[in-house]
């Protein structure tokens, strides 16, 4: 396993454990699609959680978009106005879940502020 892997692993570890203590948030996850979807919304949830650490999640929504199936997330980070949306790949198998944030390509993953 490369040094790479080891990270995103840890990353995803790291930000699981965050997401578990924030609480509840919305969720809207149709059954016909989360039957379909081959990332749980665990882990989609800590992976889009590590992109934005210091962020709380605020509702999450799994929805085909452009023939993709995805996570949908919406993370408010304190003292920033507006929110970060954070697309995680709901079909992306095996290995960890590739994401995107709204507007920005599947290799670009830094966060951008959105409905500022």
């Amino acid at each position: 396993m490369s040094l790479t892997s080891l990270v995103a692993i840890a990353a995803i570890a790291f930000a699981g454990s965050h997401a578990q203590a924030q609480g509840s948030y919305k969720k809207e996850l149709p059954d016909a699609l989360t039957k379909v979807a081959k990332v749980t919304e665990s882990v989609a949830a800590a992976t889009a959680q590590a992109r934005v650490p210091n962020g709380k999640i605020q509702g999450v929504e799994l929805e085909r978009e452009k023939d993709r199936l995805i996570y949908s997330y919406d993370i408010k980070t304190a003292g920033k106005t507006g929110i970060d949306e954070v697309h995680v790949d709901a079909s992306a198998m095996p290995g960890p879940p590739r994401c995107r944030l709204a507007g920005q390509g599947d290799s670009d993953c830094s966060a951008v502020a959105v409905g500022v």
